[in-house]
């Protein structure tokens, strides 16, 4: 039987800041849509890859202004 993944505060605590900066109500465009000329990467893949982007260089202090940044690298602008 296999061992259950162990909890490692590591990587899942940028992970979870992320996200609550995502969640956060009033602090950011409530989606994304393709940015103009470009040819965007699917929207889940775009996503995730700014996830792991953002777990693999953790910093709090702009983490929205970083996956702004990291999605419309990617071909997604912001829409407020």
């Amino acid at each position: 039987m296999k061992k259950p993944p162990q909890f490692s505060p590591r990587r899942t605590l940028p992970a979870l800041a992320l996200l609550a900066a995502l969640a956060a109500g009033g602090c950011g465009p409530a989606y994304y849509e393709p940015a103009p000329g470009a040819t965007p990467l699917p929207l889940k893949r775009a996503t995730d890859e700014c996830i792991a982007e953002q777990n693999r260089n953790p910093d709090a202090e702009d983490v929205r202004e970083k996956f702004d940044q990291c999605m419309l690298d990617r071909g997604w602008q912001a829409v407020k």
